[in-house]
């Protein structure tokens, strides 16, 4: 394909204007004044006209090259960038959908323009008051792990999640295009698992039965945490911390004693799961695992959180969990307490 200098460009277009808009006639004309030069054909100069009219450049670019587009043009593009605009919320798929043309094709639309899809994240409301609770936490855990680089590695982070047949899907429709999310089945179940951390490793999981009560999770913390620091040297628990948050079923007066009674010192901010391991790195990675397949039965489900709580543990996935966190740690204090970008 013959490449043509921006000086080139710009005589075709005189010579086109010349000759009236006249194509055929502008190319014999051309061929006049520059006998030196190789003469285009008449469909360049059309071509050149179109693309500084549609597009304000004069260069072609690869993808202009083999057989003229049908789906993409001028009207198609600014049909998707008018969308968008109207609508940010609009995925690349339906977008796709409604344009009639290939999602890879509103990739480059939007790429070419900047745009650069993204993903709703949830995230806990943070009331005023919070912020400055959040602040000061966690400045105060940056202060203690300055003074003890092994303070975060001696934190136990505690955490439930709720596995159902229809499960949480923390993954990205690009990255599994063939994901289903079926909301309504004549059988339902659910199972409630508690999992912890310590350092960058997972420390151990428990399914508890049913719905979880304070009555429940006091029994947890008097029988099977124990059962969790078993595996620990007598010398590293005395400097271990356990963290939960202060959700009403962690909260009750049982619970509450039992805390007090074993010297509980740091407040835990409120509506802060963004600030525990267990919210922003191991459950999104055993939910990605868990749901990764169509679940059909209870003991299928359990099967599958088996699966994933071993497969995390043997793969090593969690081995930024503590780099993580400081960040998050200090991204909160620069977003004055508030919702951050991690």
């Amino acid at each position: 394909m013959q490449q043509y200098t921006f000086s080139e460009y710009v005589d075709m277009l005189l010579t086109l204007g010349e000759c009236h808009g006249s194509a055929r006639a502008a190319a014999q004309r051309y061929g006049e004044k520059f006998p030196n030069r190789n003469v285009p054909n008449y469909k360049t100069f059309l071509c050149t006209e179109r693309r500084l009219r549609e597009r304000g450049t004069l260069k072609r670019n690869n993808f202009e090259r083999g057989r003229r587009r049908i789906i993409r043009n001028v009207l198609n593009e600014e049909n998707i960038l008018n969308l968008v605009e109207a609508n940010a919320t609009l995925s690349t798929r339906r977008l796709s959908v409604q344009n009639n043309m290939s999602h890879m094709t509103v990739w480059r639309i939007m790429r070419e323009q900047q745009l650069y899809p993204y993903h709703y994240r949830q995230a806990q409301d943070i009331l005023p008051q919070d912020r400055p609770m959040r602040r000061q936490f966690c400045q105060l855990v940056l202060d203690r792990q300055a003074d003890d680089p092994m303070f975060l590695s001696n934190i136990i982070f505690t955490d439930e999640a709720i596995f159902t047949r229809s499960g949480v899907f923390n993954m990205r429709a690009e990255e599994y295009p063939n994901a289903r999310k079926v909301t309504h089945y004549q059988h339902s179940f659910k199972i409630n698992v508690c999992a912890a951390t310590l350092g960058n490793n997972l420390f151990g999981y428990h399914i508890m039965p049913g719905n979880l009560t304070g009555a429940m999770y006091h029994q947890f913390l008097s029988t099977r945490l124990y059962e969790f620091l078993e595996d620990i040297p007598l010398v590293r628990r005395g400097s271990l911390w356990y963290m939960h948050d202060c959700t009403p079923h962690h909260f009750n007066r049982q619970c509450r004693q039992w805390l007090n009674e074993h010297d509980a010192a740091i407040n835990w901010p409120p509506r802060s799961p963004d600030l525990s391991p267990m919210y922003f790195n191991v459950w999104s990675q055993m939910k990605q695992k868990v749901y990764f397949q169509a679940v059909g039965n209870e003991e299928q489900l359990r099967q599958c959180i088996e699966n994933a709580y071993n497969e995390l543990n043997v793969e090593h996935k969690l081995y930024r969990n503590l780099f993580s966190l400081e960040n998050r740690l200090r991204a909160c204090i620069r977003a004055n307490g508030g919702h951050f970008e991690s």
